[in-house]
């Protein structure tokens, strides 16, 4: 198990943290007008989270909604406590934005791209290739720091040039390989 103290919970002790979880998470996006009239126009209130039922009542988030309050949309900290912005990848119009705290960017992405990564087979130590891209976008640094936080040599080398990943895959002898389609 990559998170015991978590992967162990029974189902009680899951649903106590998720509900605390999901109260903090509440309270924060209640601070946030963006967030506040996203959840009005389903009739709810960030709080209603915590209902029993207030996840099977949760609005979606689309990119339509998104794309409507361009620039920075649906921030859920002040943008001094912004560190990096990164984007979707979107293959019409603009991309859409997100902020990242340092929090997020260093601690909760890599958590979570850790136990993603752990879940398709990836084992503390391997040897990736990371061939996602980089920039705004969150496919490479997203990979990156999950690779790191599994203690994984990764050789990052982005998207493209399609005869030398094929060359290097054969001749690293890499263990795990993340890539979009060449």
């Amino acid at each position: 198990m990559l998170h015991p103290d978590i992967e162990s919970l029974d189902y009680p002790a899951i649903c106590r943290l998720q509900n605390e979880r999901l109260t903090k998470l509440g309270q924060r996006l209640s601070e946030r007008p963006d967030w506040v009239a996203h959840f009005a126009a389903a009739g709810m209130k960030p709080s209603d989270l915590t209902a029993e039922d207030g996840l099977a009542h949760a609005p979606f988030l689309d990119k339509s909604a998104l794309h409507s309050r361009y620039p920075f949309p649906f921030l859920a900290a002040p943008m001094q406590s912004v560190g990096r912005f990164m984007a979707t990848s979107v293959t019409t119009g603009l991309p859409v934005l997100f902020g990242m705290t340092e929090h997020d960017y260093g601690e909760l992405l890599p958590y979570q791209m850790a136990r993603v990564l752990t879940a398709a087979g990836v084992q503390r130590g391997q040897r990736a290739y990371q061939g996602y891209g980089y920039g705004v976008w969150i496919g490479g640094p997203a990979l990156d720091v999950g690779f790191a936080a599994l203690d994984c040599t990764t050789f990052p080398i982005g998207p493209g040039r399609g005869e030398l990943v094929v060359k290097w895959l054969r001749d690293h002898s890499y263990d795990v390989a993340s890539m979009s389609p060449l």
